[in-house]
């Protein structure tokens, strides 16, 4: 059973502005998951990222890592398996 609580309009619209905050944050997430799902999209956002770090490695590792935080696995075994892809070797 549910517990009604009354709560003043403030605190609605607090409550309110909330939600949309965290509607929009969940559509910015899915849209990223969508693009992360495919080879092309995910090769896309780490072009996208490469000017953000030192190296091409350490890219790799960002979005591989935020693959895993997303879907609970890696995308790529490895950076050179990635590499290869990239390559057409794969």
């Amino acid at each position: 059973m549910h517990k009604v609580v009354k709560i003043n309009a403030n605190t609605e619209v607090l409550v309110l502005q909330q939600l949309e905050k965290e509607i929009v944050s969940l559509e910015l997430k899915i849209k990223l998951m969508q693009q992360l799902t495919t080879a092309s999209g995910f090769f896309s956002f780490y072009f996208d990222k490469l000017k953000n770090h030192l190296s091409r490695k350490d890219c790799f590792l960002y979005v591989n890592d935020l693959y895993f935080e997303l879907f609970g696995k890696q995308r790529y075994s490895s950076f050179e398996n990635f590499k290869s892809c990239i390559h057409g070797t794969a």
